[in-house]
């Protein structure tokens, strides 16, 4: 991030970043996950919550614990599983994006493109939650403006340039 890696290195030794020259440590939590959002780095610490590392102070942002983080642009996602879903933070505030438990997440521009499992892929673009494909992806991923979706065995790798979709290969990715 920013031209700084960030490592975890364990139970035993913790969450360290590395600029280039040394290595310093940031904490001696064993992180779970994290993402970039902006300049900050958000850490998924497990039972322990997740805290944003920034300016050189890791501080706490929420007590949960999140199945999954992901940054995209100045916005952090979280996934708190069943009986919370999906949430939005903006570096002050949580929002609910959907009740439903994400599977996977990746971002292609500003949308964020959601794996909602036997729900089917979502896209989260301007405050909204649209249906995009009712079909189950093992995987997605973003690249520059398009999106990739590998539906598996009997479907294959598919891109979806933000209108239509089309088939990539019937192979499974």
């Amino acid at each position: 991030l920013g031209g700084t890696l960030y490592a975890d290195f364990g139970v035993k030794y913790g969450l360290y970043k590395y600029d280039g020259v040394k290595w310093q440590q940031i904490g001696n939590l064993d992180a779970e996950g994290m993402t970039g959002v902006g300049s900050d780095v958000y850490v998924d610490f497990g039972s322990a919550g997740v805290q944003r590392y920034a300016g050189g102070v890791l501080s706490p942002v929420d007590a949960r614990n999140p199945e999954q983080l992901y940054g995209n642009g100045s916005v952090l996602y979280g996934d708190f599983g069943v009986g919370v879903g999906l949430e939005r933070y903006d570096g002050v505030n949580w929002t609910s994006v959907s009740e439903m438990d994400a599977e996977g997440m990746t971002g292609v521009g500003a949308d964020l493109y959601v794996d909602f499992g036997i729900n089917g892929v979502q896209r989260y673009a301007g405050g909204v939650l649209s249906p995009l494909d009712s079909r189950d992806p093992e995987r997605l991923y973003g690249n520059g403006s398009v999106l990739y979706a590998d539906f598996g065995v009997g479907e294959g790798l598919w891109k979806y340039d933000g209108v239509n979709w089309a088939s990539v290969s019937e192979l499974d990715a």
